[in-house]
């Protein structure tokens, strides 16, 4: 019970840290764009790492197949995810973009079902009529976003997207650690990939010039990066000491943070509606039906 409640409040303080990434995000993109988001996060979080494995790692014991597994989870998580993720933040604002990204534990516990042969239970029906509701309830004025240039409801795939692959990739992170023992190498060997490959697509693309450099996105963008870092040794660390249906289905409380640091930080920018408060505590709390009853 002891191991539950120290790991959880783990899991929490990262939750915390992503949602604070996001908001420095949004703030980032004022003057920038996703793809330098993605840059500045990718080349941080990898500098960051490679210092971590230096000094805390070298002398790790692995096995080549977690090489192969954490370097292969790179080229998707947090690659792609975390390009959806920031599209999402982009188009449709971080509190209405975080609620659909926390569907991930709710597919993170049905992999976890399939493919480590963890328990399925009863209320995970109860759960996603929970999730379902909270969905409808972000999208209610769909119509409206459909006849606004800026925001189309389309973009709600970006964070849908996302949720589903992160989701696969916390399940191949549980898995891998059957083949190496540290979280911090099993971080930098995901960062490492995940770099390269997209500094490849970079210029591979001709897409450099896409690279906006200023001096208020570079500082935001780093600072988001620096959280991110941390939150990716955090969530490995969790997985490592504990079950993905524990550690999955708190990440929900993502949207809670973001919520309550929107409201504080990007009044001007975001409006916290009633159905968007509404439908990110349903939600919540369906999630919170899956751990409760696992």
């Amino acid at each position: 019970m002891q191991n539950k409640l120290y790991i959880s409040l783990i899991v929490l303080f990262s939750c915390l840290l992503t949602a604070t990434s996001g908001i420095l995000l949004k703030k980032g993109m004022r003057t920038a764009n996703a793809t330098t988001a993605m840059f500045f996060s990718l080349t941080i979080t990898w500098i960051v790492l490679g210092i971590l494995t230096i000094f805390f790692a070298l002398d790790t014991k692995f096995d080549q197949k977690g090489i192969v597994i954490y370097s292969a989870i790179g080229s998707f998580a947090p690659l792609v995810v975390r390009y959806f993720t920031y599209k999402g933040i982009d188009h449709i604002g971080a509190s209405k973009s975080a609620p659909i990204r926390s569907l991930t534990p709710l597919f993170a516990y049905f992999f976890a079902v399939v493919f480590l042969g963890e328990a399925l239970n009863p209320p995970v029906l109860i759960g996603t009529i929970f999730i379902v509701a909270g969905t409808l309830l972000l999208a209610e004025k769909k119509k409206n976003y459909m006849s606004n240039s800026d925001l189309k409801f389309t973009y709600f795939l970006f964070p849908l997207t996302a949720a589903l692959l992160a989701g696969i990739a916390t399940n191949l992170r549980k898995y891998g650690f059957e083949y190496m023992d540290s979280p911090i190498l099993a971080a930098f060997l995901t960062a490492n990939s995940a770099y390269f490959l997209f500094t490849i697509f970079l210029f591979t693309f001709r897409k450099v010039n896409l690279l906006m450099f200023n001096r208020n996105s570079i500082l935001f963008f780093s600072l988001s990066s620096f959280c991110t870092a941390v939150t990716i040794l955090l969530t490995l660390f969790s997985l490592q000491h504990s079950k993905v249906t524990l550690v999955s289905p708190l990440m929900a409380s993502i949207p809670l943070f973001t919520l309550i640091l929107s409201f504080f930080f990007l009044k001007k920018e975001e409006t916290i509606t009633k159905s968007i408060t509404i439908g990110t505590i349903v939600m919540f709390l369906g999630i919170q039906l899956v751990i409760f009853f696992t």
